[in-house]
């Protein structure tokens, strides 16, 4: 005497989709996540006072973990779902507004020079990663 039924019509209705083509959209930024990760022991490493490296580190993942927070409940709580439906949300955040936006042309401009400076230092941390374990030095 079951007291849950797996045969019937609920359980039979539920559709799990096991994979989606978006999928290496995610592998891209869980990759560049665990890089980040590696490259914070170089970072702290060449911190002046060595004594604040958890203070600091946990000052950081907090801030983040505000930011997208804060990002990310704003936009899909004041998103109009009445007219739209909350499917229709990108994942790129700077897709929703349209090319013709003038803020979201701004913005853009400003992520170009982020992504500007920012690789040329995730490529100095992945030196720094490769030669110290090479070559045990970082200047061989």
């Amino acid at each position: 005497f079951p007291v849950v039924s797996f045969n019937a019509c609920f359980f039979l209705s539920l559709f799990l989709l096991e994979i989606r083509f978006q999928f290496p959209q995610l592998t891209g930024v869980l990759t560049l996540a665990f890089f980040i990760h590696n490259c914070i022991i170089t970072l702290l490493k060449n911190n002046k006072n060595q004594e604040n490296n958890v203070r600091d580190l946990s000052i950081a993942y907090m801030l983040v973990t505000l930011t997208y927070l804060y990002i990310g409940v704003l936009v899909f709580a004041s998103f109009p779902s009445p007219p739209l439906s909350k499917d229709c949300i990108e994942q790129n955040f700077l897709d929703n507004f349209p090319s013709s936006d003038i803020l979201s042309f701004i913005a853009r401009i400003f992520l170009l020079f982020q992504m500007m400076t920012v690789y040329p230092l995730l490529g100095y941390l992945a030196r720094v990663q490769l030669l110290g374990h090479v070559f045990g030095d970082v200047y061989p």
